[in-house]
């Protein structure tokens, strides 16, 4: 798991955001942000360079956020960590991300994963953006084949899981136009856990909308 912080500036707060798979800090380096932001990116390994602990025992407030396939793994990197966060919030994704009823239908994610190529990527973009989002996007800098390794190794981590990973999240978006984590079986997720979802109309990538973090993660609660 690669981590870069975006914004280390002595803030008293502190963001740790989980990005989607595939990502880096491209897609989201629209987003302002007054607090430090760390961002986590790249799962084909869960081992984290930094000591999240240790982290962010130097701040007053951390927030924690994820998007998409960074839902789960935000929960798998911080299990048994026990940070007291003052806002926990998961975007279009789930706890079960490889689920016909609660995640990624099976059958999309092995087909995703069978097809990656730069022709396939291209059209993934236009999958999680919608017509509205893709002109806003900006791709990732990352390789086609360090893609592809990350997909696999999420696949093997999430269909051995033993359990559920604990929930770190307080509160949940969920996208009409997601198509990738279906609106639906994204609702059928979090309702069982008993986590309030808010209701988005937006495609999967849900970021062109906003102009800040604080705008996404708190005004765009609901």
């Amino acid at each position: 798991m690669r981590h870069i912080f975006i914004k280390k500036e002595g803030s008293e707060e502190l963001l740790l955001f989980f990005n989607g798979w595939g990502m880096d800090l491209n897609p989201l380096s629209g987003l302002a942000l007054s607090s430090d932001l760390l961002l986590f990116y790249d799962y084909e390994s869960i081992d984290s360079e930094i000591n999240i602990s240790q982290t962010v025992k130097d701040y007053a407030k951390v927030h924690l956020a994820a998007w998409s396939l960074g839902v789960w793994a935000a929960a798998e990197a911080l299990a048994g960590k026990n940070i007291a966060f003052a806002s926990s919030f998961a975007i279009n994704g789930t706890l079960t991300p490889i689920d016909e009823e609660l995640g990624i239908p099976p059958a999309l994610y092995d087909a995703t994963l069978a097809s990656w190529s730069e022709e396939s990527k291209e059209r993934f973009y236009r999958r999680i953006c919608g017509r509205e989002g893709r002109e806003a996007f900006l791709p990732p800098a990352r390789t086609v084949d360090g893609q592809k390794r990350e997909l696999a190794a999420l696949k093997e981590r999430i269909t051995t899981q033993k359990a559920t990973p604990e929930n770190p999240f307080s509160c949940a978006a969920a996208s009409t136009k997601d198509m990738i984590f279906p609106f639906e079986a994204q609702l059928r997720s979090w309702r069982a856990i008993g986590v309030e979802a808010t209701r988005w109309e937006t495609p999967h990538y849900p970021f062109y909308k906003f102009t800040s973090f604080e705008e996404a993660l708190f005004r765009g609660r609901g």
